[in-house]
């Protein structure tokens, strides 16, 4: 039986570049003058904008309190952490990153908390290397690092890149992501040193300059290429062809 032919359709509406123009100002809360901040005008604005990516770069403010600084005149870090903290109208996990989401979108999100609660416990990794009571060692590891903060010592995280282990985007962003959590900033990323037996584990200089393009604009975060007889560390940007030069002399399949 054949189809019924569709009716030509006209060709479609085209919005003037100007009104185009205050509707992405409108969706972003930006098409009026700030108003002074308030409690009530913070939790206001995020079910507005729905959600506020948290991010940790960090030159004047961390970017996301910039967001409410740009809307909101008078805007202090703690009009957020009240809602997020003490009356839960919002709650943070991920959108397309970490954020900071309005509560009544919750049961979107409760899906994904139950998903993860089942893989750790069922995580033998979580059980050998942390022992069967692994969350009680978790929350002391947090304790101490907060102590540590507190004290005003510096945390730096220094991540060996590893194949198959956190060579990707998505797993570096996580990490990096529950270390600020902890008060721990990125500080190097590491390519594995050239020694005997780790071959296997050595990930190429470009899936390290990938990971941290993919990256920037999110952290504060250098990729540097160890290597054990040089004494020194080689470092890595978007043109990494140079550094793989000088890396190829040394003969990586040499070392195993």
């Amino acid at each position: 039986m054949p189809l019924p032919s569709r009716k030509a359709t006209s060709a479609p509406e085209t919005v003037p570049v100007e009104s185009a123009r205050r509707l992405l100002l409108a969706g972003c809360a930006l098409d009026r003058a700030p108003v002074r901040a308030t409690k009530p005008r913070v939790i206001a604005l995020v079910r507005e904008l729905g959600f506020v990516q948290v991010d940790s770069i960090s030159f004047v403010e961390r970017a996301h309190h910039l967001v409410f600084h740009a809307r909101l005149d008078g805007y202090d870090p703690a009009h957020l952490a009240h809602h997020a903290e003490s009356t839960r109208e919002a709650f943070e996990h991920w959108t397309h990153d970490a954020s900071v989401i309005r509560s009544d979108w919750l049961p979107w999100w409760t899906h994904r908390f139950e998903r993860s609660r089942v893989r750790l416990r069922q995580s033998a990794w979580m059980r050998e290397r942390l022992g069967r009571n692994w969350r009680k060692t978790i929350l002391e590891v947090r304790d101490a690092l907060g102590r540590l903060a507190d004290a005003g010592i510096p945390l730096g995280n220094q991540s060996v890149l590893l194949a198959g282990v956190n060579d990707d985007v998505g797993v570096m962003r996580t990490l990096i992501h529950q270390l600020l959590r902890c008060r721990v900033r990125p500080y190097y990323l590491y390519q594995c040193d050239l020694i005997h037996g780790s071959a296997h584990l050595r990930s190429s200089v470009a899936k390290g300059v990938e990971i941290i393009e993919a990256l920037r604009g999110q952290l504060g975060r250098r990729n540097a290429w160890s290597v054990s007889k040089s004494g020194g560390q080689l470092y890595v940007t978007a043109g990494h062809d140079t550094f793989e030069a000088e890396v190829r002399p040394l003969s990586l399949d040499a070392v195993d």
